[in-house]
């Protein structure tokens, strides 16, 4: 049996000039063998500051990158396979910065080309090319630069980047302001402006445009809210605790949150009538996210005997026109078994429902029904069937089936069943394959 020789004793063998043939020849056979060995002898030996073989690699990234990027741009996207390279080529790059200072006049030139891919905006690296260039600069002028070339391509998400360098990396916060008091349309922009004087420790003017941005922004107002409700429970300000709590009603806007803190609040300072007031009041709000169920246990917890009769028939129909699954909740634990038997027996209403952890719960007092339950279920899955429907049904059939065994002691009547479902449906191969479950 002939001895096993291994590249590396190949490569003992070579002299210094032969391994440099080698090399040579494997890079005119190979694309990617030069960037491989000239990142292997960065990995290996290192590079200073100003190694013109950083300089080459950085320049070979990008090139490759630029090459995707272009395509993508022109098209609208690519192959997924590509995407991948291009994102390594361009991280390959941000790992290399530590390592070489570049020099300025070929750092503008990379950071122009980036922003020339970026500016074209279609091909989906928008996010990550931005990234790089933030990457690339190290000086207020680099900064400036990457104002400058923002402001030749003006529109919504550029002014908030340039607005954004002003204040977190140049700290120029007059030239910030100037701008983002030109710039308040939506909830999240007042809150930029707050924030900034919450940082500068005008918490004044924080209050001022967080209550403008509750009055006049569009869209998400949630840290607005916050700030506002938590600082005003700081000051033990009632009446402007009550104010804000009515903007959230009133614009429809983060009720849950406010409900939560207006709850732990007047709770805390023992005040009755307001956390009776504002519960129900967001009981009577159908708002998103709303957790029927839990708000109301609250209130039935939280509320005097007296004050609970008089509203809970009231808050029982609520949960039953917005949140069916709460009612049936509600239902179960105030034992209105007949109840749920009624809505998941008739589901025509609620078709696109589960109501399988409520029959399962049923099953003790009402095993007839339930089998008839699941029985159905799986029935309407098998005329329009296919394999994966019919799969399905059997897992119903299985339920129906144990009731008939282990509750019932029927196994018989199973028997009679399931024969009479195979007779029905004995020309349907693919079913009756997937019923030899049941021998």
């Amino acid at each position: 049996m002939a001895q096993e020789v291994s590249l590396q004793d190949l490569c003992k063998e070579l002299e210094k000039e032969e391994l440099i043939e080698l090399v040579k020849h494997l890079a005119d056979q190979y694309m990617d063998i030069d960037m491989a060995v000239m990142e292997w002898y960065v990995l290996q030996k290192g590079t200073e500051k100003q190694n013109p073989l950083s300089d080459k690699l950085l320049w070979e990234y990008w090139e490759r990158a630029e090459e995707i990027i272009s395509n993508f741009n022109d098209y609208g996207g690519g192959p997924e396979d590509l995407e991948y390279e291009a994102y390594e080529y361009l991280e390959k790059i941000t790992s290399l910065l530590p390592q070489y200072s570049i020099p300025t006049e070929e750092k503008r030139i990379l950071i122009n080309r980036l922003f020339m891919q970026y500016a074209i905006g279609n091909s989906g690296f928008d996010d990550v090319l931005m990234d790089t260039i933030y990457e690339l600069c190290e000086s207020d002028s680099d900064w400036k630069h990457v104002i400058t070339l923002l402001q030749k391509e003006p529109d919504d998400w550029n002014q908030t980047l340039i607005m954004r360098i002003y204040k977190d990396q140049l700290q120029d916060g007059e030239a910030y302001l100037q701008l983002r008091l030109q710039s308040l349309k939506y909830g999240m922009d007042y809150w930029d402006l707050a924030a900034y004087y919450i940082s500068q420790e005008q918490i004044e003017k924080a209050i001022e445009v967080a209550e403008a941005g509750v009055e006049n922004g569009q869209g998400r107002k949630t840290e607005l809210f916050a700030f506002l409700f938590d600082y005003y429970a700081d000051q033990n300000e009632m009446n402007q605790i009550q104010v804000v709590v009515d903007a959230a009603f009133h614009k429809q806007s983060d009720i849950g949150l406010i409900r939560e803190r207006a709850f732990v609040y007047f709770k805390r300072k023992n005040e009755y009538e307001k956390l009776k007031n504002m519960l129900v009041r967001a009981f009577r709000t159908d708002y998103r996210d709303k957790k029927h169920y839990d708000d109301f246990n609250s209130m039935k917890e939280h509320l005097s005997a007296e004050d609970w009769a008089e509203v809970q028939e009231e808050m029982i129909g609520i949960v039953q026109k917005e949140s069916m699954i709460d009612y049936l909740e509600i239902c179960y634990d105030m034992e209105m078994y007949d109840e749920i038997l009624k809505i998941i027996l008739e589901p025509s209403e609620y078709i696109y429902i589960d109501w399988d952890s409520f029959a399962d719960k049923l099953v003790d007092q009402y095993p007839r029904e339930i089998i008839e339950y699941y029985w159905n279920k799986g029935c309407l899955l098998i005329p329009s069937g296919n394999r994966k429907r019919y799969k399905e049904a059997v897992k119903h059939f299985e339920k129906a089936r144990d009731i008939y065994e282990k509750k019932l002691n029927e196994y018989d009547v199973w028997q009679t069943r399931l024969e009479a479902l195979e007779i029905q449906y004995r020309n349907r191969r693919a079913f009756l394959d997937e019923m030899r479950v049941f021998g």
